[in-house]
């Protein structure tokens, strides 16, 4: 079961593609530098295998490689300076629908049809790290090894990683009270940074239905105190608990969220 028919496929006509990479690049010149080819491609609701059959994408790692190949050149092409992200992986947690790993090594070694594989066409490596239920960050520093060690695998070690969509999913921050956002915040946050994750974007923190908590002074606020920490370079040290509380150590002393 596909959201959409056709949605998950590729174009019948990879010209198609290329025509529309470049009226995107030429339009957003100057305003868009990254550029993420397709999103969760592995996600699967329909009992497939590794095979690419999946909700987002329905096709094989090849044509995958080959539409990432194209969108670079098309891209860069038009602007140079532009980045290219891998098509994001999701659900680490291993299932055993989805196979992460699997899907990653399958897509980047797959021939683009032209002169190589996916992983000459990419600049950085996306991916997405919810957390399996409920909301366990404890997990989160060994899903990272596992993507990091996946990377050296297929050659991409030297490639940085983004975060591209994460968020509290299960349960969603709709449902929590501002202990426990601040809590997962600051835990989240302290780990990827920690464990070498370049950037990390926040799944709709303004959608207060279910994922966000912009109305919540306490947790944007503190939000904003663990962003300025981190980017002030003030953080000495951090240390995880195996229950998912996070030890950091400034030049203040030391925190335990």
């Amino acid at each position: 079961v596909h959201y959409n028919e056709g949605l998950a496929a590729e174009p019948a006509d990879m010209t198609k593609w290329d025509t529309y990479c470049t009226a995107v690049a030429t339009r957003y010149k100057g305003k868009i530098k990254y550029y993420e080819i397709w999103n969760e491609v592995n996600y699967q609701n329909n009992g497939a295998g590794s095979t690419g059959i999946g909700c987002f994408f329905s096709g094989t790692y090849g044509k995958l490689a080959e539409m990432v190949r194209r969108a670079n050149q098309a891209i860069k092409a038009v602007d140079p300076t532009a980045k290219i992200i891998s098509p994001s992986i999701q659900g680490w947690p291993a299932t055993p629908a989805q196979q992460p790993e699997i899907y990653f090594m399958g897509m980047m070694s797959a021939s683009d049809g032209a002169f190589g594989t996916m992983k000459d066409w990419v600049d950085i490596i996306g991916v997405h790290l919810y957390l399996p239920s409920p909301n366990r960050v404890q997990d989160l520093s060994g899903i990272i090894d596992r993507i990091n060690a996946t990377k050296i695998t297929v050659g991409v070690s030297n490639l940085p990683t983004w975060d591209t969509e994460s968020s509290m999913i299960a349960p969603t921050a709709s449902t929590l009270t501002d202990l426990q956002i601040c809590q997962y915040l600051g835990r989240f946050f302290l780990t990827v940074a920690a464990k070498g994750i370049a950037r990390t974007s926040f799944y709709q923190w303004d959608r207060i239905a279910d994922y966000g908590f912009s109305n919540r002074p306490v947790a944007t606020a503190y939000l904003d105190m663990i962003r300025t920490l981190l980017l002030s370079g003030t953080i000495l040290t951090v240390c995880r608990f195996t229950d998912g509380r996070v030890l950091y150590c400034t030049n203040a002393g030391m925190t335990i969220i």
